[in-house]
């Protein structure tokens, strides 16, 4: 059973879901769905980051990403997710369609600074 908080971003069109998926608040979900841009990919993470932070034991994360991967620089993003996790975040699961932000990664024009990530099928 999900506990959700929804988020109406845009024109009341639903960019992301976030909520705890069990009552004893171990495992966030951070869903993005329909349009969504980078910038909004960040404000999901932060809100999430925030809630998690607020429990005092381990925390795994799941990160699904629905539809579209917008175009654009995903890596300052990216590194943000990287370098502002909370002390208890235990586990990230990133559940997206095969390479899409590979994909995007590998479009951008510099470097991801040690950032890597494994495709699968």
């Amino acid at each position: 059973m999900c506990i959700w908080s929804l988020l109406e971003e845009r024109t009341g069109a639903l960019t992301y879901h976030v909520g705890w998926e069990d009552a004893e608040r171990t495992v966030y979900h951070l869903k993005l769905c329909g349009r969504w841009t980078w910038e909004e990919w960040s404000k999901a993470y932060k809100e999430s980051y925030l809630t998690i932070e607020q429990t005092n034991h381990a925390v795994d994360l799941i990160c699904s990403i629905e539809d579209n991967i917008p175009k654009g620089n995903a890596v300052p993003h990216l590194k943000f997710v990287a370098t502002n996790q909370p002390a208890n975040l235990r586990y990230t699961l990133l559940v997206n369609q095969v390479g899409g932000i590979l994909q995007r990664i590998g479009e951008c024009p510099q470097s991801t600074n040690g950032m890597a990530g494994v495709s699968g099928v």
